[in-house]
């Protein structure tokens, strides 16, 4: 199906046809054409179809024709369908008799106004349109039109003189042609005026008051009246006053009647009520309109002449400090005697509060409405009140009446009022002396207390102990301490292990029963010497090293961690356990491990089994042990042998690839990799340099096996001579050789041939199975046959089958002649001892031969429509038959009809380019109706031959009969009334409409036929199926908004399938939601205010504003989040913002709060903006040391140096910390120590906080003074200084600077003469004044040595290494020599020496 304009030029292609043709070549090319009768259309050889002459849609707005492909021996055809589309070429337009301007009354009746007539001269939907009037005081009947319409305007809203002088009705049309066309015209019609108002009395009702003081002509008010009549006559007014009372008069001034007094009266007057009555008309000529009001004067006494009395004489109550702005405490009330003589007199006009101002502006009054005589009140909190600053308050309110006439003098009474402050739980604890950081020894015992936790609570007092703060200690996660909740004393509550955690941090929470607040504290242990050396092997621990290594050999070094945190701690020395190794060293401060002496693995020198001890130099000292296992390796001295020494083997001359055929072994005294065996062909003795064998190596085993079978034939060589080498995997490799007898075996070798390449043969299609076709048999020169047949590629599913001995050929399958006419084989031969191997093959063609056996069948069969009615030799279908046997009976066919055959015939051809394919043409000739028979079947059958063995087809063609369709459809109603909210989205179901029609079967199209109002401006569509009409919303005309049209009129068409139509109207009444936000001026706002100021300070006012109208439009404002503890409060009606309690900039600085402007629509709708609240610094704070006492440590002998903290290096210098919760200039904080000639402390800038550093004024002396303490303050930028003062202890660390001493000035010992060496003499100690760790670094050594002759004793000079040694370390003297003589000498003079290591 394709579709054209009817506007389209000549030659305009607007279709291609596409075949395909599974052949390929000269025999896949075909060409297009057609047969049709219709001039209009042409189709290329290419396929193409195209316009040949002009069209129109009003001549035929639908062609049928058949276009055929061709490739000169098959054709196929396709029905094609072209709809002409119209075109619209011409606009709508009006004609009229009427005047185009022309003058009516207001009150015109509801009728008809003018009268003209439409036309269009296109066709089709181009010439239908739609007629819409601008005005909606008018309506157009009818409202559409098809090419030409008598058009009505009527009058169906009164006209109004008083809202408009002049009323545009402007018509328009537009057609439904693509694109649109449109036609205007517009009437002007000028109104005149008529009376049709009264006069209007303006702010009624007319009551007026009279005191009794008031004097003559004392204005008492003015009653006046307006017209709401246009014309200027109309609008002046007479006025006509009746009955008015002598005691008044009045005056005309203005178009207004002025009243006043017109006697006096005096205190005696009581109080009476005047009426009389006011006429106003206006001036019309004809038919004047006029109104009558009736006026109220009051006669009133003014006299003042009593005070107020209070209900008690004494008011009292409490408020509680938490308590919201505007809470009652106490209701009063008063009276006063004028009442019963004069209400007003009589009247409370006001409660006022005195006394001291900053005692009552915590209160204010109200004042409720009068009960009875009784003027009845309240005092309420005014803001907020808080019982940390004022717990009671004692102040008078009094009661002042009211002034009758603003010149007698008010009365007033005064009484006491006593009002107690209730105190709650609402300040929070605050934490004294943070941040809490502190230092303890691991391993503390568990109760060791170590730090006081402190907080105050300003609701706590010794009246009240309900708000005393608890304290308790974080759980998440667990820390091995606790904390006493009354005294908040920290103490060791688990196992402090500083490898495990060198510091801790969690939370102490201190709670009042209703506020919880947290500080963070910092543990950090001590180290204590607890952890034994770890090896830093893995363990088992094995070593290897080779045999036949020289002396002092390295192996490895030995290593171990010492998890401790101080040097002496994790210093660590190693040794054998037991002492002593003959084949190994292990050097002891090191750990390097070494060879004694030359290992042979070959003797015994195979595995070591050691134990190495690590030790720390803590006190007390800690250790661990591990196990060493030392293995010695192999390395090659040994060559392989071969355990066979005269190998043979055989091989037949046929044998396949890769086949073994001789497995030797041999073997090698080495191990591992040295043993390791790789076999290699060194020479292989073939003929011709071939290479036939290859070894392969399995361990110790060589594979000889045949690489290249076409090298072996026993004619060529009957045996080889194989030198066969065997290598070990050593560095250096050892190899030995042997020579291997390989004999070759003859077998039989010819291959079977076909004595022919093609044998040929010609089966029938119907043969039975297992037939014989033919026999191709091969030939074998050898003298034994071993041979056997087969098809190449056979399966069961083959048509044919071979014998394999004999070769004969059979039917497997049965055989079609239409699917295949010929099969081709291929024969191949091979030996049955290697069938895999296919020595010959020949080919085999066999012909099918074509027997009668397949039944003929139509294509497919579709099912026909027809119109109901008379015909005559109407062709209603042709159906196609094809036969796919070949050349049987010259493709004899006969048509017959089973059914149907009074209205129906055929007729029959034959497809000229395609013998197996018929055509049976079917006729009608006759009536058919549609409400008798709506379906009729007609069944074919084909014979394809005039035997007994003919094949048959049969087909039904199905005739469905058209309804056709002459009713047009109904509307269930001519008017639908819809409403829809304003802003409904696409697709908001409105309404929907429903039409019938009364013909069978018929689906209507739903359309929207035109907007009425707004012209062409309704966002509606409509369902063409189900008649729902929904928003429409494709952006082109904006979605309901009632602030912009308050209604739709639409007019909605529903068409058949005929073109049969009815119309209808739908009224859509938008109705109005809450479709705007309140907007504020900015997205965000900044505020600042000083944390000094009052409750009521103002920071500033937020504006926002609505765009809808009403209720929709009022706002007020609210806080909608942030507002931490009420610190501010926003006034609703005017977006001001001011503070709400006492502020504190160190608790927090800067508040944000998210500001909401509501509207009071529903739902309503909430516009948001920002407010950062910052709060200015007033220096408020003094500055806090973070700890009650520091600890350092400083090195004696040094002046101008740092004190550091203790247990570190000096890098980490101790700082003094304080902090001052204010900020800038107010926070800068200065250290001073109080008194001392030894120490100054200087103040820095590190990482943004202000530190003190302690340094040495003079080089100190530990062994004079070795600890110091120091007392400090801090002073803040602004002046005020810390309320504590922190003590400093300073700890003086020792330098090696002391001479050590011998502990005793002469040593006397016995010598044994001839003993041994190495002999244990004594052992010398001394001391120095430093530490103790200092005095470890004490060395000893031999000066000099002295022997004393034994009959002179002459001190002869001996040299001491010779004779005498000493452990330099822990002063134990040794004989170094076993030659001591005592008849020649009687005593040795040692002379020994002390020095410091570190000097």
């Amino acid at each position: 199906m394709a579709m054209v304009s009817e506007s389209a030029p000549i030659g305009y292609i607007f279709f291609s046809a596409n075949t395909s043709d599974v052949d390929i070549g000269v025999n896949a090319e075909h060409e297009f054409y057609t047969n049709s009768t219709d001039p209009e259309f042409d189709v290329h050889v290419n396929g193409s179809v195209y316009l040949a002459i002009d069209i129109e849609r009003a001549n035929n707005p639908t062609y049928e024709i058949f276009i055929f492909a061709t490739d000169s021996v098959f054709t196929v055809f396709v029905k094609f369908v072209i709809t002409v589309i119209e075109s619209n070429e011409f606009d709508p337009i009006f004609t009229t008799d009427n005047a185009t301007s022309f003058t009516l009354q207001e009150d015109y009746p509801l009728s008809l106004i003018v009268t003209l007539n439409i036309s269009d001269l296109d066709f089709g939907l181009s010439g239908q349109f739609d007629v819409s009037v601008s005005n909606p005081l008018f309506e157009i009947v009818p409202d559409n039109g098809n090419r030409e319409a008598y058009l009505e305007v009527s009058l169906v809203t009164p006209f109004d003189y008083e809202t408009s002088i002049q009323e545009t009705l402007t018509i328009t049309a537009t057609d439904r042609g693509n694109p649109q066309r449109t036609g205007i015209i517009t009437f002007i019609i000028d109104l005149t005026d008529v009376n049709e108002f009264s006069p209007s009395f303006q702010n009624t009702p007319f009551v007026f008051t009279a005191l009794a003081h008031y004097a003559i002509g004392t204005f008492l008010g003015t009653v006046s009246a307006i017209d709401n009549d246009g014309t200027t006559d109309r609008e002046d007014i007479n006025y006509t006053v009746v009955n008015i009372p002598s005691e008044f008069a009045y005056s005309i001034t203005d178009a207004a009647i002025q009243l006043v007094t017109d006697t006096t009266f005096d205190s005696s007057t009581s109080n009476e009520n005047f009426t009389f009555t006011v006429t106003a008309e206006d001036n019309d000529p004809v038919s004047p309109r006029n109104t009558t009001v009736t006026v109220e004067i009051r006669l009133q006494n003014d006299e003042n002449n009593h005070g107020p009395v209070f209900g008690l004489s004494f008011y009292s109550g409490s408020i509680a400090e938490d308590a919201s702005d505007g809470t009652v405490i106490i209701n009063i009330s008063a009276t006063d005697e004028d009442f019963a003589l004069n209400e007003i007199a009589g009247t409370i006009s006001k409660f006022e509060l005195t006394g001291d101002p900053e005692v009552f502006s915590y209160f204010r009054t109200v004042l409720y409405p009068l009960d009875g005589d009784v003027s009845r009140g309240a005092i309420v909190l005014n803001g907020s009140i808080d019982y940390e600053t004022v717990d009671s308050v004692t102040f008078s309110i009094t009661a002042v009446d009211t002034s009758p006439n603003n010149l007698t003098p008010r009365r007033s009474s005064p009484v006491l009022v006593s009002i107690i402050v209730e105190n709650v739980n609402d300040n929070p604890p605050v934490f004294i002396g943070e941040p809490y950081i502190t230092t303890i020894e691991e391993n503390t015992a568990n109760g060791t207390e170590f730090l006081e936790i402190e907080a105050t609570d300003a609701d706590f007092n010794n009246i009240d102990d309900s708000f005393r703060p608890n304290f308790s200690i974080s759980t998440h996660p667990p820390v091995p301490f606790q904390v006493d909740s009354v005294s908040g004393l920290l103490s060791v509550a688990g196992e402090l292990d500083r490898e495990q955690n060198t510091q801790f941090q969690f939370f102490i929470f201190a709670f009042d029963g209703l506020h919880n607040v947290s500080t963070n504290v910092t543990v950090f242990l001590s180290d204590a010497n607890d952890n034994a050396p770890i090896f830093n092997v893995t363990v088992p621990f094995v070593l290897y090293v080779f045999e036949e290594q020289s002396f002092g050999y390295e192996i490895t070094t030995i290593t171990a961690t010492d998890i401790d945190g101080l040097p002496l701690n994790n210093e660590i020395r190693f040794r054998f356990v037991p002492a002593g190794n003959a084949e190994f060293l292990l050097v002891e401060p090191t750990g390097e491990l070494k060879g004694l002496r030359e290992l042979d693995r070959d003797t015994g020198d195979t595995i070591f089994n050691l134990t190495i001890l690590a030790e720390d130099d803590g006190s007390p000292r800690q250790s661990t042990t591990i196990d060493l296992q030392i293995i010695v390796l192999d390395i090659n001295d040994n060559s392989p042998v071969f355990l066979d020494s005269s190998p043979t083997a055989e091989v037949s001359e046929n044998a396949t690839f890769n086949i073994t055929v001789l497995t030797l072994e041999a073997d090698d005294d080495d191990i591992g990799e040295n043993a390791r065996l790789d076999f290699s062909i060194v020479d292989q003795g073939a003929v011709g340099g071939l290479e036939p064998f290859r070894v392969r190596t399995f361990e110790n085993f060589a594979e000889i096996f045949l690489n290249d079978s076409s090298a072996i034939d026993y004619e060529t060589q009957t045996a080889y001579i194989v030198r066969l080498a065997v290598r070990d995997g050593g560095s250096i490799p050892l190899m030995n050789t042997i020579d291997i007898r390989i004999n070759v075996l003859d077998v039989d070798d010819n291959d079977p041939t076909f004595p022919q390449p093609l044998y040929t043969a010609t089966i029938s299609e119907t043969a039975p199975i297992n037939f014989f076709v033919l026999s191709v048999l091969a030939e074998d020169p050898d003298s034994v046959t071993n041979f056997a047949h087969q098809l190449q590629g056979n399966t069961t599913n083959a048509f044919f089958y071979i014998n394999a001995t004999t070769g004969d050929i059979f039917l497997q399958r049965p055989l079609n002649h239409e699917n295949a006419h010929t099969h081709y084989l291929i024969v191949e031969t091979f030996n049955l001892d290697s069938p895999a191997v296919i020595t010959d093959s020949t080919n085999v063609t066999i012909y099918v031969s074509d027997e009668n056996d397949l039944a003929p069948f139509f294509l497919a069969i579709s099912n026909e429509n027809l119109d109901e009615g008379s015909y005559l030799d109407e062709l209603i279908v042709t159906l196609t038959l094809v036969d796919l046997d070949v050349n049987h009976m010259a493709h004899y066919v006969e048509f017959t009809l089973l059914t149907e055959s009074e209205r129906f015939y055929i007729t029959q051809d034959i497809d000229p380019a395609n013998s197996s394919i018929s055509f049976a043409n079917l006729f009608l000739t006759g009536d058919v109706d549609f409400e008798s028979q709506p379906l009729i079947a007609v069944t074919i059958r084909a014979l394809d031959d005039n035997t007994t063995s003919a094949q048959s087809a049969i087909a039904t063609v199905f005739i469905y009969l058209n309804n056709l369709d002459d009713e047009p459809p109904v509307f269930d109603q001519e008017l639908y009334e819809a409403t829809v909210n304003e802003g409904s989205l696409a697709a908001t179901i409105v309404t929907a409409v429903h039409a019938d029609d009364p013909d069978v079967g018929v689906i209507l199209n739903y359309g929207l036929f035109q907007r009425i109002f707004p012209i062409n401006a309704a966002p509606f569509e409509i369902n063409s199926q189900s008649g729902v009409i929904q928003v429409f919303d494709d952006g082109s005309v904006p979605i309901p908004d009632f602030e912009a049209i308050k209604y739709y009129t639409l007019e909605i068409i529903a068409v058949d399938g005929g073109g049969n139509n009815d119309t209808t109207i739908v009224n859509i009444t938008v109705l109005d939601v809450n479709d705007n936000t309140p907007e504020f001026e900015n997205t965000s706002y900044v505020g600042s205010v000083s944390e000094g100021a009052l409750v009521g300070t103002s920071i500033l006012t937020l504006q926002a504003t609505d765009l809808d109208e009403t209720s929709n439009a009022d706002i007020f404002y609210i806080i909608v989040s942030g507002i931490d503890n009420e610190h501010f409060k926003i006034i609703a009606a005017t977006g001001e913002v001011f503070v709400e309690m006492e502020l504190d900039r160190e608790t927090r600085p800067e508040y944000n709060l998210v500001i909401g402007a509501v509207d009071q629509g529903y739902p309503p709708n909430t516009g948001l903006t920002y407010l950062t609240i910052t709060i200015e610094d007033v220096n408020d704070n003094k500055p806090n040391f973070t700890r009650s006492t520091f600890n350092g440590q400083v090195f004696e002998n040094e002046a101008n140096y740092s004190v550091f903290i203790p247990f570190s290096s000096t890098s980490n210098l101790l700082y003094i910390t304080a902090t001052d919760d204010d900020i800038d200039v107010n926070a800068q904080i200065e250290y001073e120590i109080i008194s001392s000639s030894e120490f100054r402390i200087r103040t820095e800038l590190i990482n943004g906080a202000y530190v003190g550093i302690i340094e040495t004024l003079v080089e100190l002396d530990r062994e004079v003074q070795d600890r110091y303490v120091l007392t400090l303050r801090a002073i803040d930028g602004g002046g005020l200084t810390s309320a504590t003062l922190p003590q400093v202890v300073i700890d003086v660390l020792d330098r090696d600077d002391s001479i050590p001493e011998f502990d005793e000035i002469e040593y006397f010992v016995d010598l044994t003469e001839n003993g041994f060496s190495e002999e244990y003499l004594i052992t010398v100690s001394a001391t120095e004044l430093d530490s103790a760790a200092n005095n470890t670094n004490i060395k000893f050594r031999i000066s000099s040595v002295f022997k004393v002759e034994v009959n002179t004793f002459t001190n002869i000079d001996a040299t001491p290494e010779n004779l005498f040694r000493i452990n330099d370390t822990t002063g134990e003297v040794f004989t170094n020599s076993d030659q001591f003589d005592r008849e020649q000498f009687v005593e040795y003079v040692v002379t020994l020496e002390t020095t410091s290591r570190d000097n």
